[in-house]
């Protein structure tokens, strides 16, 4: 039998009727959607002479709890299939991720026949494996000052099917979102912290901080940003070199990652790009993102534009941050962008692999005629796509530099070449012996 397939048969005797009987079963590490299928005999079928009759014999009720000793709901003998995950359950029952540890389903023996009867469960477990989730970091509604509400911005993130998207009001602690989730896209509560001084995206969390909003001073911006990693925030600068609210409280301050990318591509990103980098030579290492800031339909506005990419186990919310904090990804123009993968081994995107090992750089979703700048701390090699090309894949072996990133550049809204893809970096150092 599979190690991701349980059977649990289970005899159930007529003085059982009336009570409940927890059966329990294992579950492991890095799962991310569960399904139970069970089935009994509930009707039974008789023949006399020329023609059958049906009788329900035996009604069996059906309930879960997690492995924390959450409980995820109850249901009737209606049913023979139930599946739960982190963003989609049954109908009735708790969207809630599959924890690691012994869970529990309870038996109701509602009715029961003279001669008892067997239930069948078998449980299926589909773990987590890494792959590409597009989404938007950065959104606005009418809770504050978007034009749209929650409602309609989810609908239009499945219509482009993003995968995922953070709810980012001004100073307004966010709904629970996940009331919004699906198995098409997983909807992230976040805040936009905002002061005359800045702003600043709290992910992941409803409520980042307690009391006001407002701080006055260095210190106590940096108690504020300090409370909402507390508070499990992924904290991030957003658009730090917007001419219209740049980052003033300076870049001691305590935070996961930086937007360099907002919006359509402008001067405040080429900006951030150019600092980022800089810091990235300086051998820090600073995950990169990009989110549309979108308010409203419009030219300049689009939801998805940018779009941020990240390789994650899951699209549950605590993999998709989890991505988003080691800065497994990459910034795209548009969903449909290029797609772009680098890989050592195990390594990836936020990684830290041996200088002397090979980096295998794979792009797709080409059109032909691209630039593809491999960059490092040393230099920029540039590589023009053929005519026609729609995959690409290059080795790079790079004994000394600290880190790779890629970019391209593609023709869209236009005639010149434009930042089409900006990547995270993987990161190198020199293995001891």
């Amino acid at each position: 039998m599979s190690e991701n397939k349980r059977v649990i048969k289970k005899y159930i005797e007529k003085k059982d009727e009336g009570s409940y009987l927890p059966l329990h079963f294992e579950v492991g590490e890095g799962i991310e959607r569960l399904d139970i299928e069970y089935s009994y005999e509930r009707v039974k079928q008789t023949k006399r002479e020329d023609a059958t009759f049906a009788k329900e014999q035996a009604t069996l009720d059906f309930s879960i709890t997690a492995a924390d000793q959450c409980y995820l709901g109850s249901s009737g003998s209606n049913r023979a299939h139930l599946f739960f995950s982190s963003t989609e359950s049954s109908v009735g029952f708790l969207k809630y991720p599959i924890k690691s540890g012994v869970w529990t389903i309870t038996l109701g023996a509602y009715k029961i026949p003279e001669e008892g009867i067997e239930v069948t469960y078998t449980i299926l477990l589909t773990p987590k494996r890494r792959r590409l989730f597009k989404g938007d970091t950065h959104v606005h509604t009418n809770r504050s000052d978007g034009t749209l509400s929650i409602e309609t911005v989810v609908r239009q993130a499945r219509e482009l099917n993003l995968d995922f998207l953070f709810i980012t009001d001004h100073n307004n602690f966010a709904m629970d979102t996940n009331y919004f989730n699906s198995e098409a896209l997983t909807v992230i509560p976040g805040m936009e912290w905002t002061q005359y001084k800045g702003h600043a995206g709290f992910l992941g969390t409803v409520k980042p901080f307690d009391g006001n909003f407002v701080t006055h001073s260095l210190n106590e911006t940096r108690r504020k940003m300090t409370e909402a990693k507390n508070h499990q925030a992924l904290t991030v600068l957003n658009h730090p070199f917007c001419p219209d609210c740049p980052w003033e409280w300076g870049f001691d301050v305590p935070y996961d990652a930086i937007e360099v990318w907002n919006g359509v591509i402008a001067e405040r990103n080429e900006r951030a790009i150019e600092w980022w980098h800089s810091q990235l030579c300086d051998g820090k290492k600073i995950p990169a993102i990009g989110g549309s800031d979108f308010h409203r339909p419009g030219l300049f506005n689009s939801l998805g534009v940018p779009t941020y990419c990240v390789y994650a186990w899951s699209k549950d919310p605590e993999d998709i941050l989890l991505a988003i904090r080691h800065g497994s990804g990459y910034i795209t123009y548009t969903i449909t962008a290029p797609k772009l993968d680098l890989t050592c081994g195990e390594a990836s995107f936020g990684d830290t692999t041996d200088v002397n090992r090979d980096i295998m750089v794979s792009l797709s979703q080409l059109k032909g005629g691209e630039e593809i700048h491999f960059i490092t701390d040393k230099a920029r090699e540039v590589e023009t796509v053929q005519k026609n090309c729609t995959e690409l894949e290059r080795v790079k072996r790079l004994p000394n530099a600290k880190f790779l990133r890629v970019e391209v550049y593609g023709i869209y809204g236009g005639t010149e070449k434009k930042l089409e893809v900006l990547s995270n970096p993987i990161y190198f150092e020199e293995e001891s012996d």
